[in-house]
């Protein structure tokens, strides 16, 4: 499948890269509407034709493009809600000589909770202040 987008997008984008080439070095340069379109169009073709491609030969592709354009409106489950207090336990403080205070934080469930500062030393290990 790589070999074949390859050789499609070289053979695309050939015209207009050769139109480029060859108007850096001709004087006047070649501007012909009806050509100029022709390279467009190879372009354009070129974008188009990549999903064209996947869906001919991946078969991982094409069940993930159903998957995603699926439209199932009548048994749409409703999403799971978690309901997950969110807890605050010791969290390092980024600055090594922190003088904060210790706050209090209130938690989803309504608790409170504190908040402490921690400190690394050069041993690698953590104080709590």
């Amino acid at each position: 499948m790589l070999a074949v987008v390859v050789v499609l997008f070289a053979l695309l984008w050939m015209p207009y890269r050769t139109l480029v080439v060859v108007n850096s070095f001709i004087d006047p340069p070649y501007h012909n509407t009806w050509f100029l379109l022709f390279c467009r169009m190879c372009i354009y073709t070129n974008s188009a034709i990549n999903p064209i491609i996947y869906n001919l030969m991946s078969q991982k592709f094409r069940v993930a493009f159903k998957k995603l354009c699926k439209c199932n409106w009548r048994h749409k489950e409703k999403a799971v809600e978690y309901n997950v207090p969110m807890y605050y336990s010791v969290m390092k403080d980024s600055s090594h000589e922190s003088n904060e205070p210790i706050t209090e934080q209130e938690d989803v469930s309504g608790q409170t909770l504190k908040r402490f500062n921690v400190k690394a030393d050069d041993t690698s290990t953590f104080s709590v202040s």
